[in-house]
């Protein structure tokens, strides 16, 4: 309730103080570019074609990435020149290390992802100097930004190019893609020939039966990743489950329930480039609204995807075949996932069946 206040009041303030911002001024090339990457690992691949954009438009600019996540720094190793990351949740102490660290960048040119909260990012963008700074205006909230990107009902995407339109970058021909180096390709290749025979030509389906710990309301029964493990499975599917140190519970809970020759589990730790170029393996990849997907998307592999409360049309999996398994209610989408209680009984989820989601499959894998 007093976070809605707050948003209120801001969008009070933005609309009356936006025609006071100054105009953008960049008489010449930019010569430091910071990128505010806001999010969890899906929202940086989603980001990845206006990023990989920026680079080609301006190669001699330094282009800085500042994020709350050290991946991003496996991610983008190649591409960015510098990383300024704070790895810790978005606290207030964690915002003042981020914009000490952007303003002592001296960026000419600061812009965020579409997903990044509007008036905080801005006011990082204000105080960081730079003469131009581009976002997402949401509810009038981006006001501190001098270009102010409108917000649409599309996918994250569309609206990641659109920010970067603004500089005269088209991105919308661009694929996901994050660097990978040859030693990623070579530890990859190496681990699936660990688990997998290779005269063994089944097709194979990746699990990721969980999501990140803030994210637990994303998540299916873990009893129903199981049920439909063991389904697969019966229909002479091979199945690997992968997940983090986050989904640690359900992977086990699914290894210790089913014992067969054609199951998985990938236990080596991999890092991001590392798990994409894994995923390039596998025929399809069936889990929650998480960033396993979008990984798959970037090798081109097709998913189902377990919706719950959040919007598919935004985020779903891009360039690739996907089926959404999601049920509509009159509260979808939802985003109010700190408040407790939910006066569906979090229904979006816990009605979605074994066969829904064995219906899809089907649909892409053939019978």
């Amino acid at each position: 309730m007093i976070n809605s206040i707050i948003k209120f009041l801001i969008s009070i303030v933005g609309f009356v103080l936006k025609y006071l911002v100054e105009n953008p001024k960049l008489s010449k090339l930019p010569e430091r570019i910071a990128v505010l990457l806001w999010g969890g690992i899906g929202n940086h691949v989603l980001f990845s074609p206006a990023l990989f954009g920026i680079r080609e438009r301006f190669p001699d600019a330094q282009l800085s990435i500042c994020s709350f996540h050290l991946f991003a720094r496996q991610m983008f190793s190649k591409t960015a020149n510098s990383f300024i990351t704070v790895d810790e949740n978005p606290s207030l102490k964690a915002l003042l290390r981020l914009l000490f660290y952007v303003r002592r960048y001296k960026p000419d040119i600061v812009l965020s992802n579409a997903m990044s909260p509007t008036f905080l990012t801005s006011l990082i963008a204000f105080l960081s100097g730079a003469k131009v700074r581009i976002g997402i205006d949401r509810a009038y909230r981006g006001f501190l930004n001098n270009i102010r990107i409108g917000e649409k009902n599309e996918h994250e995407v569309l609206m990641n190019n659109r920010i970067v339109k603004a500089l005269k970058i088209d991105a919308e021909e661009r694929p996901l893609t994050i660097d990978v180096s040859d030693n990623d390709i070579i530890v990859a290749d190496k681990t699936f020939r660990s688990l997998f025979e290779e005269n063994d030509e089944s097709p194979l389906v990746a699990i990721q039966p969980g999501s990140g710990k803030r994210q637990v309301f994303k998540r299916w029964r873990k009893e129903n990743f199981e049920e439909l493990t063991r389904k697969l499975l019966q229909e002479g599917l091979r199945v690997i489950i992968v997940g983090t140190d986050e989904e640690k519970e359900e992977m086990r809970y699914i290894e210790k329930s089913l014992k067969h020759k054609r199951l998985r589990v990938l236990k080596q730790s991999l890092t991001l480039p590392q798990i994409t170029k894994f995923l390039q393996n596998v025929d399809l990849i069936i889990a929650n609204d998480t960033s396993l997907v979008h990984l798959g998307a970037i090798s081109g592999v097709p998913s189902v995807v377990i919706y719950g409360p959040t919007n598919p049309e935004k985020n779903k999996p891009w360039g690739v075949k996907a089926k959404i398994v999601r049920k509509q209610l009159p509260c979808s989408p939802c985003y109010d996932y700190h408040t407790p209680r939910c006066n569906y009984g979090f229904k979006c989820l816990t009605d979605i069946t074994t066969e829904d989601v064995l219906f899809e499959v089907k649909a892409i894998l053939g019978n």
